[in-house]
């Protein structure tokens, strides 16, 4: 695993003034089987929540796991609702269409 996962790993969010709040809650690195890709691999994978009383549109978020690259892979125009959550495979299988299971172009 990498040097201090938790550090590297980054949500880059450009908020309008709203009360959205979209938090990673939950990631798995060394997926052993919990939840499988559609692919049917054990991808590692990260789980965004938006905790906020409002539907956000994650177009203009971000994940990367490298500080220096803060828009290594960029979320496309969906929607997510108000307490719902969203999970992305860190796969490097770099699938990015909204209403499809979302993959980043890195691994954790």
């Amino acid at each position: 695993m990498r040097l201090s996962l938790t550090a590297f790993l980054l949500l880059v969010v450009f908020v309008p003034a709203v009360s959205a709040q979209v938090v990673i809650t939950e990631f798995m690195a060394r997926n052993g089987g919990t939840l499988d890709d559609q692919d049917g691999d054990s991808s590692d994978w990260i789980e965004i929540r938006n905790t906020g009383p409002q539907s956000v549109s994650l177009s203009g978020y971000r994940l990367t796991d490298d500080a220096t690259d803060p828009a290594k892979w960029m979320f496309p125009a969906e929607t997510l609702a108000a307490g719902a959550h969203l999970v992305v495979f860190a796969s490097s299988k770099n699938r990015a269409v909204a209403g499809l299971e979302l993959h980043t172009n890195f691994k954790l």
